[in-house]
């Protein structure tokens, strides 16, 4: 399953004027976009973006399983945006430690739905987390597409 989305678009303003104050971090329009769309989804329940060092983060619930989203401009010839999703293992009492598999899928398909119908939104691709980290491009037109080392 691939968790990080990248894409460019012109609704969602990439750089800083030179006089902005260093805490201002870029993306929150993307973040406060996609809490808002987001938050309407079935069983998905999307807290307010926070700002961190390296870009917005919105907290999401689906059942008993957390998902952190995060959204950060990814600079580039030309900057893209990166939009993963991560769920929170908590080991603690009555829960096993383990990622509910259904309930991520729900976010990614959500996320993917959302980002497919958007106008303006172009060279979608959704990556694999551990070959984005390692800087290998190997994008693909959704997050269920099967690894290519997978693939038949």
């Amino acid at each position: 399953m691939r968790t990080h989305a990248t894409f460019t678009a012109d609704q969602f303003e990439t750089g800083l004027a030179p006089d902005a104050p260093l805490e201002v971090v870029p993306g929150r329009e993307l973040a406060g976009w996609l809490a808002a769309e987001l938050g309407g989804a079935a069983g998905l329940v999307v807290g307010p973006p926070i700002r961190q060092e390296w870009g917005w983060e919105l907290g999401l619930q689906v059942g008993a399983q957390a998902v952190s989203l995060t959204v950060a401009l990814v600079p580039a010839h030309v900057p893209a945006w990166l939009v993963a999703a991560l769920p929170v293992v908590a080991i603690r009492r009555r829960h096993s430690g383990r990622v509910d598999q259904l309930a991520l899928e729900r976010v990614l398909r959500a996320l993917h739905d959302l980002l497919s119908r958007a106008a303006g939104i172009r060279q979608l691709g959704w990556h694999e987390a551990a070959a984005f980290d390692r800087g290998v491009a190997d994008p693909a037109a959704t997050p269920f597409t099967l690894p290519s080392s997978e693939r038949a």
